[in-house]
């Protein structure tokens, strides 16, 4: 019997869209040549579903309807093929069988022929803020900002800008509203401890920002440098570990090797098989090292609302050195080592630094311990450098200066490149907060 032949195969390869699309699926041969399509799904862990050519969608069980079976009655055969609208970046695999019992062949003599075509997915890049396990209470809410969110094709080569914008608010109770603090450091470099009060704005590097990535404990370890784990996929030397899910680990372990799926830390640590943890990559070249995406954290600065209260009942700060304690219509965002200024308040010799807080909403105090200034407090009475006792009234306005109640936080994040899998880039509010204190 004649062989007849099944010449061409064609139907684009190129890459899908997220959105999906139809493509028209052409098969050219010789007159009366047998073949059977099938077209198969595989989606991220390669589990399969199967095209209906009657629907015109993709079924999990496999039946007839999933069968294409033709005889050609001339030489080309066309259908277009619907290919859905799926996010996830899918494998399709579309075979033509050339049916071997009826004498059909591909022009090459083997029976069958396949062609695959990847659907592009979309993965989505999250910028927020982590406060810390222990410090959540800190903030009025959690996460203390809410997070900002951009979705792109992996395969897109367009960069992407996103305009970050984040406001941290300090507790409003007793226990926890002492106000935030910002690290010891302006634009234009390195600041004393003495001169914190004056800082109102910080440049945040990108270290201070994280991605991160989880793993399990593959075999219990005791005061041990080396650590199994069940998968090493987007782990890099250089991540650090955190927030394991049982027990701790001691100071902050860091992967310095990985051997197949052994990683070597930086210092020796006891876990439990079974025990999960993060291993966060901190600052944009590592992030980049890790996920494959190369995102740019551009002029991300911190800066303090400016943090006013009044004073409640006339108070005096005396001539001679002693505590004084100062009635407030609310302290909430004040904290120990912050400086008030205000009319009538001195500023000499941290004579308006901040002791003590009582706290409350709407009244509380601080104090302060009055040392007068260098000398002055023991000149003569005639000496005029000599400091006066001066009374700062009630209704008095006061600001404070070196902690606030209100933290806001601006930046520019740049993706050249949307990751593999959906990605969190977090800010680590440990590195930049101090959260203040009573006493």
């Amino acid at each position: 019997m004649e062989i007849k032949k099944v010449k061409s195969v064609d139907i684009s390869t190129r890459n899908l869209i997220a959105a999906g699309e139809t493509r028209n699926l052409v098969i050219n041969g010789d007159i009366g040549a047998i073949f059977t399509v099938n077209i198969i799904k595989l989606d991220g862990t390669n589990k399969e579903s199967y095209y209906d050519f009657n629907e015109r969608s993709f079924t999990q069980e496999f039946t007839s309807k999933n069968n294409l079976n033709v005889t050609l009655e001339s030489n080309s055969f066309l259908i277009p093929i619907l290919f859905p609208a799926d996010a996830n970046g899918e494998t399709y695999k579309i075979l033509t069988i050339a049916s071997e019992k009826d004498n059909t062949e591909f022009t090459n003599g083997q029976h069958i022929l396949v062609k695959d075509i990847v659907q592009v997915g979309n993965t989505s890049v999250l910028i927020g803020l982590d406060p810390g396990n222990s410090f959540i209470n800190k903030y009025t809410a959690n996460p203390p900002s809410a997070d900002v969110t951009t979705t792109g094709s992996t395969v897109s080569t367009s960069a992407v800008n996103v305009a970050a914008s984040f406001t941290l608010t300090n507790a409003n109770d007793d226990t926890n509203g002492f106000g935030l603090r910002l690290p010891p450091m302006v634009a234009s470099g390195t600041v004393s401890s003495g001169d914190i009060a004056s800082i109102v704005s910080f440049n945040i590097p990108n270290t201070y920002f994280y991605s991160a990535r989880g793993a399990t404990v593959d075999g219990t370890i005791s005061n041990s440098t080396t650590l199994t784990v069940a998968s090493v996929l987007f782990l890099a030397v250089g991540m650090e570990l955190h927030q394991p899910s049982s027990g701790s680990f001691s100071g902050t372990p860091v992967i310095t090797e990985i051997n197949g799926n052994t990683l070597t830390l930086s210092s020796a640590q006891s876990l439990s098989d079974g025990v999960t943890f993060q291993c966060r990559a901190y600052g944009t070249q590592l992030i980049k090292t890790c996920f494959g995406y190369s995102p740019e954290l551009n002029n991300f600065v911190a800066k303090n609302q400016i943090l006013t209260t009044t004073v409640r009942t006339d108070t005096t700060l005396p001539e001679s050195t002693g505590e004084v304690s100062l009635p407030l219509s609310g302290t909430r965002g004040i904290s120990v080592g912050a400086r008030f200024f205000g009319l009538n308040v001195n500023s000499n010799n941290n004579n308006n630094v901040i002791q003590t807080v009582t706290p409350s909403a709407t009244e509380g105090a601080v104090t302060l311990e009055f040392t007068g200034g260098a000398g002055d407090y023991d000149a003569g009475p005639d000496d005029e450098n000599q400091i006066k006792a001066l009374t700062v009234a009630a209704g008095s306005k006061l600001e404070i200066r070196g902690s606030a109640r209100i933290i806001n936080i601006t930046g520019n994040v740049v993706i050249n490149k949307f990751p593999s899998v959906d990605t969190k880039i977090l800010l680590d509010l440990t590195k930049l907060i101090t959260h203040g204190t009573a006493s």
